[in-house]
C-alpha cells in the first residue's frame, strides 16, 4: 500500500513547527507529501524547506476546508490518503498505526485520537468536555463518522463516492463523506493508540464560533443524509451537560458554568440553523451555500 499524507491548510504559519515535527518524525515514511494551501497570505517557504520531498498545491482564493481536501484527493496517487490539521501534533507512529486496518477491504476510513492537550482557560475546558474528537479509549471496528483532524480513507473509496462536498466550507465535510462511504456499505474504524495531540488554544469569541460552525455544519450533514448518529446519546449528552455544569461549581469557577450554558444555547441555535442549510444543500446543488460563519479561517495558534 502506497500512503500519502496531506496537510490543508489556511494561514498556519504558527503551526509550521508542528506540521515539519509530525511529518519528519514519522518512523513510516509517506510516500507522497501534500500540502494544500488554501489561498493563505503568509508565505510557505518556510515550511516547504524543511520539507523538501512535499508537493505544494496552492488555491488563489480561499475556497474552504471541503475543497482543499478535495484538492489533495485529486493530487494523490497512492492508495492511501491520510489527513493531517495543521494545528495536531502527530505521534511517531501515527502513519505505521493508521493504515493497518486498511488490509481489511471493507474499511474504507481510519480514525485516531485527538488530544487536547492545551487547558489553560475555561474555553480549552470546554473544547475538550464537549467538542472532543475521539471515539474514547478503546478501539472500535465500527463508527459512524470520522474525525477529519485525524482520518485516513482508501483512495478508491472516496473517488468512488465523488470525493468531498466542497459546499462544506468550514466544517462537516468530515461527517458527510463518512456517511456516504457507509451507504456504499464500507466500513469506518478507529484505533486509539494512534494519536495527534490537539495545540489549539480559544478565547470566549472564538469558542463561540467553533461551536456554532461545528454543530451547524455538522447537523446539516446529518440532515442531508438522514443520518442521525452522533458521537454522543442524547442522554449522553445531557449527563456531559450537568457534569460541566457541576465542575464550574466544584472549581469555584461560576464563569465556566454560565459559559457551559450559554454554548449549550449555541448549541440549540446551530440545530434549528442546520435546518435552513440542509434545504440549501438539497436545492442547491452545485452552488455556494448562504450561512453565518462560512468562511474557513484556518488554523491559528490563538484563535479568534
Amino acid at each position: 500500500m502506497r500512503i500519502c499524507l496531506a496537510v490543508c491548510l489556511y494561514e498556519a504559519s504558527d503551526f509550521y513547527p508542528t506540521i515539519i515535527a509530525s511529518i519528519t518524525g514519522q518512523t513510516l515514511k509517506a510516500d507522497e507529501i501534500l500540502i494544500v494551501d488554501d489561498g493563505s497570505s503568509q508565505s510557505l517557504a518556510p515550511l516547504l524547506e524543511q520539507i523538501p520531498l512535499a508537493r505544494c498545491i496552492t488555491h488563489e482564493q480561499n475556497q474552504g476546508i471541503g475543497a482543499a481536501r478535495n484538492s489533495a484527493l485529486q493530487h494523490c496517487t497512492a492508495d492511501i490518503l491520510v489527513f493531517l490539521d495543521a494545528d495536531a501534533l502527530a505521534s511517531p507512529d501515527y502513519l505505521e498505526q493508521i493504515i493497518k486496518p486498511f488490509s481489511d477491504e471493507q474499511v474504507a476510513g481510519v480514525n485516531g485520537q485527538g488530544v487536547e492537550v492545551i487547558q489553560e482557560s475555561i474555553y480549552d475546558w470546554f473544547r475538550k468536555a464537549v467538542l472532543f474528537q475521539h471515539w474514547g479509549a478503546t478501539d472500535r471496528d465500527s463508527v459512524p463518522f470520522l474525525f477529519g483532524m485525524t482520518a485516513a480513507y482508501r483512495t478508491a473509496a472516496l473517488l468512488e463516492v465523488g470525493g468531498f462536498d466542497q459546499r462544506f466550507q468550514v466544517s462537516g465535510e468530515d461527517m458527510d463523506v463518512s456517511y456516504r462511504l457507509r451507504t456504499r456499505g464500507y466500513r469506518l474504524v478507529y484505533r486509539s493508540g494512534v494519536t495527534v495531540k490537539h495545540q489549539r488554544r480559544d478565547t470566549a469569541k472564538s469558542i463561540e464560533k467553533m461551536v456554532y460552525r461545528h454543530c451547524c455544519w455538522g447537523f446539516a450533514a446529518q440532515r442531508k443524509n438522514r443520518c442521525y448518529e452522533n458521537k454522543l446519546s442524547l442522554a449522553a449528552s445531557g449527563l456531559v451537560f450537568i457534569t460541566q455544569l457541576l465542575r464550574g461549581v466544584r472549581t469555584a469557577q461560576p464563569g465556566y458554568s454560565l459559559l457551559v450554558v450559554k454554548l449549550h444555547l449555541v448549541i440549540i441555535r446551530a440545530w434549528f440553523s442546520s435546518a435552513a442549510v440542509a434545504n440549501q444543500l438539497e436545492n442547491n446543488h452545485q452552488g455556494e451555500v448562504v450561512s453565518p460563519h462560512n468562511v474557513w479561517e484556518g488554523h491559528q495558534k490563538n484563535a479568534d
